[in-house]
């Protein structure tokens, strides 16, 4: 069994949502014999801390591509199907920007 740490990190949505979802990471993490450390993310990440989580990431990648073989899952299948799955949860018109229909960029303040 894999070792190791467990990476989090939030952009936009709801605050109950997000609370929720990083309740549910810590809660998980906590019990796991597996995950050693949580690491969050706060307004970005820069600098040698975006190196660890390009790390992370590549370790969480490897893991995923392993899973997927030992499966006999065909990762482009899954991931094709996963995204016109969210396409018709999320339609683009609806959930336009990184915070919603709101944050669309192409409208400024003056007008």
């Amino acid at each position: 069994m894999l070792k190791g740490n467990a990476i989090v990190g939030q952009s936009g949505g709801p605050t109950a949502v997000i609370n929720a979802s990083l309740a549910g990471v810590i809660e998980t993490s906590i019990r796991s014999k597996t995950i050693d450390r949580i690491l969050g993310m706060r307004f970005g990440i820069e600098g040698d801390k975006l190196e660890q989580v390009g790390e992370e990431l590549a370790d969480v990648i490897c893991y995923a591509l392993a899973l997927a073989n030992e499966l006999n899952l065909d990762v482009s299948d899954i991931l094709r199907n996963k995204m016109r799955k969210n396409e018709r949860k999320y339609p683009a018109a609806e959930y336009r920007g990184r915070y919603g229909p709101e944050d669309d960029s192409s409208t400024t303040a003056s007008g």
